[in-house]
């Protein structure tokens, strides 16, 4: 049996192979742009990032599984019909969303992240990024009414574009903000907030 691990990470995607003998091979690795449109906003070209993960894989030749680690917290949304991104991946380390956590802070909602995700209120976790599209990114609100925006973490934009799925696994979802520590699923209370 022979595996690809593939590293999606914050400026770059590398790979690598193990095989059932014990084998240890870097594959390739390849860096990508980062794109500060403003001071303390960072963001990905998702198109960019999906490119290097199936290269790195591509570059592993034929293999019997596939690992992909990413950015846990960056997050991304696209049309479910075509796949296609509606804006940048906005990455774990952007912060426009400071006044919007601090009011939720100021408001008394932290003790509900704290409780249920395990999470304090910050810019750093995803749920915020992800409510921040709906309300500044028009393309997403009018897919949301046709049901067809997809917002998640980097790996759920992959796993769409590479399988047709749209998932995570609880490991991730557990950095968003949105996912109960109890029930390992999405809750209600917080995807309201």
């Amino acid at each position: 049996m022979k595996v690809v691990a593939v590293d999606q990470g914050t400026t770059g995607t590398k790979s690598y192979t193990l095989s059932d003998d014990g084998q240890f091979a870097a594959v390739t690795g390849f860096e990508h742009r980062q794109i500060y449109p403003r001071p303390g906003w960072v963001e990905h070209d998702p198109e960019e990032l999906l490119r290097h993960v199936t290269d790195a894989i591509a570059a592993a030749g034929p293999v019997d599984a596939i690992g992909i680690d990413n950015q846990g917290e960056t997050v991304v949304a696209w049309d479910a019909a075509t796949g296609r991104p509606i804006y940048n991946a906005i990455v774990w380390q952007d912060d426009r969303t400071n006044a919007f956590t601090a009011r939720l802070k100021a408001d008394g909602a932290e003790e509900l992240t704290l409780s249920v995700a395990g999470l304090p209120l910050d810019p750093y976790f995803s749920a915020s990024k992800l409510r921040w599209v709906i309300d500044h990114v028009p393309e997403a609100r009018e897919l949301l009414k046709a049901d067809r925006l997809r917002l998640g973490t980097s790996e759920s934009f992959f796993l769409a574009r590479l399988t047709g799925t749209f998932a995570t696994d609880v490991t991730t979802a557990s950095r968003t903000s949105l996912m109960s520590l109890a029930t390992l699923r999405w809750d209600e209370g917080l995807c309201a907030l």
